[in-house]
């Protein structure tokens, strides 16, 4: 047993295997700084990992600039693509806006969520469709919002997912898209100009903003997209457009009045879609039936994109979803329209 009166010396590595690891360290200190600077010299920049543990540290953010107005964003996947919380941070001075937005997924819970924080009295931005106001996308956003509830209340699990987000969010070689088997196959594609990988690259960036980057945009990808969403929203359609109004007036509405009534504000946002993805969507559900019916029965500024010239000519990637260069144009947009109207 080790006596608390012993050198603490004694712990250090001695003769070979002390210059080994000073070997190593020095080497290191040379490397990383190279790795990091050929990394950007590529073009390459910060993207964090997609998870419960980054979605929970970007969500307890909210509330922790109390000299400016919180405004959040909620929706699904076009909402990450679309909207650039880091732009508004830049240009809106009096605001602290948060994404998150979550692929695939309704957003009634967290709306809930955030009605029910006596804390919240900034502006909550929700993106809606009639197929993601059904129950079945729900499932995601309540995941992620049992684990925030853990989250908030581990402390371990702040500092871990702290010191990634900082890690990954600063430094290039902590990226996600980094890792030594991502590396390799990437440059194998490179050395053999192989093609028939991946038709689309996806990656976070550290304000919450999800980038897709297509290889090429064809017919394809279009038909795709398409197919994709009719498979997995077709248990989805309201056959009877009172069983939407009733989720509207038993858990959106109250949820909405909540918010507003102590001195909060919401917004409805129907984002872009164009080209077959838009007929299909107008076509397959009660679009502007749920539209009239949210505006005419809630107290909230209503903006679809249709209905403002400057939000009607965006032009989506696969349908439904803005390039990263629109997204800063279509962003810039909104808040002027917010910020103007509330």
């Amino acid at each position: 047993m080790r006596s608390f009166t012993s050198n603490s010396d004694s712990r250090l590595p001695r003769g070979k295997y002390k210059k080994l690891w000073l070997t190593v360290l020095a080497l290191l200190i040379i490397i990383l700084p190279i790795w990091e600077i050929i990394l950007r010299n590529s073009g390459d920049f910060p993207v964090v990992r997609s998870s419960p543990g980054t979605w929970s540290l970007i969500r307890s953010r909210v509330g922790t600039h109390p000299e400016k107005k919180d405004i959040v964003f909620l929706g699904m996947s076009r909402v990450q693509y679309g909207i650039s919380a880091n732009l508004i941070n830049q240009q809106y001075p009096n605001y602290y806006a948060v994404n998150l937005a979550i692929g695939g997924s309704g957003l009634l819970p967290t709306v809930e969520h955030f009605a029910n924080d006596e804390q919240f009295k900034g502006v909550l931005v929700c993106s809606v469709t009639p197929a993601y106001l059904h129950p079945l996308t729900e499932v995601t956003q309540r995941e992620l919002l049992d684990y925030y509830q853990k989250y908030a209340k581990n402390l371990n699990m702040k500092i871990n997912q702290e010191a990634e987000y900082f890690l990954q969010s600063h430094l290039c070689m902590f990226s996600v898209r980094n890792t030594p088997v991502r590396l390799i196959g990437y440059l194998y594609d490179k050395v053999f100009d192989r093609l028939n990988g991946s038709d689309k690259e996806l990656y976070v960036l550290p304000d919450g903003q999800m980038v897709i980057k297509f290889k090429n945009i064809t017919d394809k990808v279009l038909c795709d997209r398409l197919d994709y969403d009719r498979d997995g929203l077709r248990n989805c359609i309201y056959h009877d457009f009172s069983e939407l109004e009733q989720i509207i007036d038993m858990r959106f509405k109250p949820a909405a009045d909540k918010i507003i009534a102590r001195g909060g504000r919401v917004v409805l946002l129907r984002m872009p879609e164009s080209g077959d993805y838009w007929q299909w969507s107008q076509e397959q559900y009660p679009e502007w039936q749920c539209w009239n019916y949210l505006r005419d029965n809630l107290d909230v500024l209503p903006i679809h994109f249709t209905e403002y010239p400057e939000l009607a000519d965006f032009k989506c990637l696969d349908g439904s979803h803005l390039s990263y260069e629109d997204s800063m144009v279509f962003t810039k947009r909104l808040m002027q329209i917010i910020v103007s109207r509330l």
